[in-house]
């Protein structure tokens, strides 16, 4: 293993409380004494030695308001501070020392002293998501699998509220990873039937080829996810969702009368950079509608209004698209 002395692994950072305007040193993680060992599928990193995870929350000492070094300095509106300021006042108790070396379970805290006042400001779901999935890698480290599902399962739902809303970034997240993680969340929480429908998302994201890695963990994870449908016994609906995104594409009935069985079929394709800008847009005009959901209903719409007619025939993508809007036009 590594060794590197102490003092070379840390150095003091100074931080003004934006809260109670406080000043202050904390220990950050020199990057050049960190050494990763491991990287799990839901994207916690496992170092050799001091994590810099574990020093990633700064904690203010007098008014205990914490956040993500990346976010903890800046500005608040005078809404906010005032209405932290009250807050942090009443749920104000003794807490560990935070600015020097942490263990695990002072790491911990730090995280819930953040998603305490994340909520307290109201921050996106994503920021929110974050933490609340650092404090679940953590729990895991501890060793303490049922408040690691705990929190993962609320990762979980504040990432799906997250990607509802249709945003290009999702946290620290782009489209495509929290898409993949999602699925990811919904195997590690046992849900192993969303797991595969999310990563056949995930493959199937116009964004893919240009993030290998994303797709490779994509398709181990979504095998590693139907062999853990079959081996869990599920229950037969659960069986016959993964059947129906196995199907092949040649398998989609041509008879339009049949197209609107609930029978799902998955298709990899890639759309151009407008098209998946159209669909979030629609999307993001109600929260309970997702991307997917938005194109099978615009392709339902086409097929019902062309009908019965024959579709002319056609040499490229450019005249088959004339021949479309033709077709919808008349």
């Amino acid at each position: 293993m590594i060794s590197v002395p102490q003092s070379n692994v840390f150095f003091d950072r100074k931080y003004t409380c934006p809260v109670c305007s406080g000043q202050f040193s904390s220990l950050s993680v020199r990057s050049s004494a960190t050494y990763v060992e491991n990287k799990e599928p839901d994207f916690h990193t496992i170092y050799k030695g001091v994590s810099p995870l574990h020093y990633s929350i700064i904690v203010c000492p007098y008014c205990n308001y914490a956040a993500s070094n990346n976010t903890f300095s800046k500005p608040l509106s005078p809404v906010i501070v005032e209405q932290l300021s009250k807050a942090l006042a009443i749920l104000q108790e003794e807490e560990p020392y935070f600015s020097g070396e942490r263990d695990l379970t002072t790491a911990l805290r730090s995280f819930q002293l953040a998603i305490r006042c994340s909520q307290l400001k109201k921050a996106s779901a994503g920021e929110i998501a974050g933490l609340l999935l650092a404090s679940a890698w953590l729990a895991r480290e501890i060793k303490n699998t049922e408040l690691e599902n705990t929190y993962m399962n609320q990762a979980l739902k504040h990432y799906r509220e997250a990607y509802e809303k249709g945003t290009n970034t999702i946290g620290n997240l782009s489209d495509i990873q929290a898409t993949y993680l999602i699925g990811e969340l919904y195997r590690r929480t046992g849900e192993y039937s969303e797991a595969v429908n999310w990563f056949n998302r995930a493959i199937g994201h116009p964004q893919i080829n240009s993030n290998p890695s994303i797709e490779k963990l994509a398709r181990d994870q979504w095998a590693l996810a139907r062999e853990q449908v079959k081996q869990a016994g599920s229950k037969k609906e659960d069986k016959e969702d993964v059947i129906n995104q196995e199907k092949k594409v040649s398998d989609y009935p041509s008879n339009t009368k049949e197209s609107n069985s609930n029978t799902t079929v998955q298709l990899t394709v890639g759309i151009y950079q407008h098209q998946f800008d159209f669909l979030k847009e629609v999307a993001n005009k109600n929260p309970q509608v997702n991307k997917d959901q938005v194109l099978k209903a615009l392709l339902d719409a086409t097929i019902e209004t062309i009908g019965e007619r024959s579709i002319d025939e056609f040499s490229s993508e450019i005249e088959l698209k004339r021949n479309f809007i033709k077709m919808l036009n008349d």
